[in-house]
């Protein structure tokens, strides 16, 4: 029983260690991680002429009017992914 208690004890111990060094490690201005930078990406507009291009033709001479923008960009997003 009392084998139980220390065994208990120990691993509360070492799991409360752990979590205050995962906390201290990541409150630490030494060691910043940024998921997301903050500067706007660099977009290189001859390398997205083409896609503009053939939204504006989609646009103005595709016959079934009004166009939802919201599956268009849906659409283009799941071809960009499918290449």
């Amino acid at each position: 029983m009392k084998s139980r208690f220390t065994l208990f004890v120990a691993l509360t111990a070492v799991a409360l260690l752990g979590f205050n060094a995962g906390y201290l490690l990541g409150q630490s201005p030494w060691a910043p991680i940024q998921a997301f930078s903050s500067a706007p990406a660099q977009v290189d507009q001859q390398t997205i002429a083409p896609f503009w291009e053939a939204w504006t033709l989609v646009h103005n001479r595709f016959y079934q009017q009004p166009l939802n923008d919201n599956r268009l960009v849906e659409g283009a997003i799941d071809g960009m992914l499918a290449t």
